[in-house]
């Protein structure tokens, strides 16, 4: 399958994230647009990620701006949905030129 055909899929994700079936075989932006991001969301997130780390594929998440605080610079959240594709892009074309 060419990179470019690797697709990415978006998923809801609600307060338990436990509940989530997730595969390492694509890109996923989670959407957090319609839920109160709390301190211990971002952990359950931040643990859910650790459980499907990927070098080959892209995890973002989609939290309201007001919420952007409660992440580090090194996560990759953005607020939007447009974004969080563009990032995705971003970070394929940034592995395929071995970055």
């Amino acid at each position: 399958m060419k990179k470019e055909e690797i697709q990415i899929v978006t998923l809801a994700a609600g307060t338990d994230l436990k509940k989530l079936n997730i595969s390492i075989q694509y890109d996923i932006i989670f959407d957090a647009t319609d839920i109160a991001v709390s301190r211990l969301f971002v952990a359950a997130y931040n643990r859910l990620l650790e459980q499907i780390k990927s070098d080959n594929y892209s995890r973002v998440l989609v939290v309201d701006s007001s919420y952007l605080s409660l992440f580090t610079d090194a996560d990759a959240v953005v607020p939007t949905l447009g974004e969080a594709h563009d990032l995705i892009e971003m970070e394929r074309i940034e592995r395929d030129l071995g970055f």
